[in-house]
């Protein structure tokens, strides 16, 4: 998503599950128009 224009914000986070290390961190971009709510990126790039 980073190549797509989208941005890193703030800091990353660590959990862990019980088997695995889950890592997450936000992403954020700019875009005209007013806020129309949640849209998902898998709805927004569907061929990725």
């Amino acid at each position: 998503m980073l190549n797509k224009g989208w941005e890193l914000h703030g800091s990353p986070s660590l959990t862990f599950n019980g088997e695995m290390v889950i890592a997450a961190q936000a992403i954020v971009r700019e875009a005209e128009g007013d806020y129309a709510g949640f849209v998902s990126l898998k709805d927004m790039y569907p061929d990725d």
